[in-house]
């Protein structure tokens, strides 16, 4: 009996020490925060900071790097700052720019008032060019964040920043700006939208028909391959596409989180719709090929290209009258093979030649049809 007693206290006393030990020895492990969004007060932001942002906004909500870049879509950017002298003393020039500051502002809030040569929408002359307003559609910069692209374009080029950052008196949208360095999205979708994904891909809602489509990546690729996709774009090339049409600059714009983040929303995305499952996508607009050529144009994204009907695509060719100038054999042609015949002013490889094998016959000639009547 003693020796039970003893044993019971021992082992009671032994239970108690681990426990004292467990409770008090070992540091607590406190799990981690979740990412905040974390934003920076203009008012107590340095020019370095400012240029920072502004170069995250070109590259990223921007969308400035989808056409200046080496492929020759647009002018490079960083010759902006030795070719301005020149251009505004063009007799070409339009605008009321006097500086290179004021040029800057001008040629984004107005990019037709000068058009350097050989970038203008096809047909005209170089006088209009294929640019959007930035204030307005999916990119819609504010004044604050005009006022960064600036500062980061004149430091690009080797100038002098001129431009003030905003003060505190500033709009509240203007008066904080998300951080170059200090940015976590909310969610996939907003992502998708800040570094333009949806002007050239199919995904959240966006119809983008430059690269593919990634609606329903998740059912043929995994978490690796669409993490490389990103990072390294170059690494495994899609079939029909050519070689340096992504930008290989997302590497060092993504924060872990949002690479994460946009990773599991593709590979959820199954069905069509980006990010929803089969069972919850509204087929409708896929039944049995739409009614009508442009529907149909509509649905497999060439208005985040062209401009016809109610789309406004500006990076090809104005379809809006194209009937008055081309036959079918000529769309025809365009649209299964469109490197066959080059527009006056756009490079080869800008279209992706998969249409051949997405459309069937009857909606093939369905869309020949609408964009022979566009006159």
């Amino acid at each position: 009996m003693k020796n039970f007693l003893k044993v019971t206290l021992f082992s009671l006393l032994l239970i108690s020490l681990f426990s004292l030990y467990s409770n008090y020895g070992i540091p607590e492990i406190q799990p981690a925060p979740p990412p905040t969004e974390e934003k920076l007060d203009l008012g107590s932001m340095t020019m370095e900071q400012f240029i920072a942002v502004g170069e995250k906004i070109v590259s990223g909500k921007g969308t400035c790097t989808l056409c200046h870049n080496e492929l020759g879509r647009a002018p490079l950017l960083e010759e902006l700052v030795t070719a301005t002298p020149q251009r505004l003393q063009d007799s070409r020039y339009q605008g009321e720019a006097s500086d290179l500051e004021s040029y800057i502002l001008e040629s984004m809030l107005d990019p037709s008032s000068y058009v350097v040569v050989g970038f203008g929408k096809a047909g005209s002359n170089d006088t209009e060019s294929p640019m959007p307003n930035v204030t307005g559609g999916g990119i819609d910069l504010s004044e604050a964040e005009i006022s960064a692209v600036i500062a980061y374009l004149q430091d690009l080029g080797g100038a002098d920043v001129t431009v003030e950052i905003p003060t505190g008196t500033a709009t509240e949208d203007s008066t904080e700006i998300v951080a170059s360095k200090a940015q976590a999205l909310g969610s996939a979708e907003e992502i998708v939208a800040s570094y333009g994904c949806g002007a050239c891909h199919r995904i959240a809602g966006q119809s983008g028909a430059i690269g593919p489509d990634l609606s329903s990546i998740g059912e043929t690729r995994d978490s690796d391959y669409l993490r490389r996709a990103i990072l390294d774009p170059n690494a495994e090339v899609a079939e029909g596409y050519p070689p340096n049409l992504m930008p290989a600059t997302y590497g060092s714009q993504f924060y872990a989180q949002e690479l994460e983040l946009l990773v599991a929303y593709m590979k959820a995305s199954v069905g069509g719709a980006g990010g929803q499952t089969e069972s919850t996508v509204d087929t409708a607009p896929q039944a049995a090929g739409a009614s009508d050529g442009e529907s149909l144009m509509t649905q497999h994204g060439c208005g985040a290209c062209h401009k016809f009907g109610t789309q406004v695509g500006a990076i090809g060719p104005d379809l809006g009258d194209i009937g008055a100038s081309r036959d079918a054999d000529f769309l025809r042609r365009s649209i299964v093979d469109p490197n066959a015949d080059i527009s006056d002013g756009y490079m080869p490889n800008l279209m992706p030649p998969i249409y051949a094998a997405q459309l069937s016959t009857e909606e093939l000639e369905l869309i020949v049809k609408y964009l022979t009547g566009l006159k």
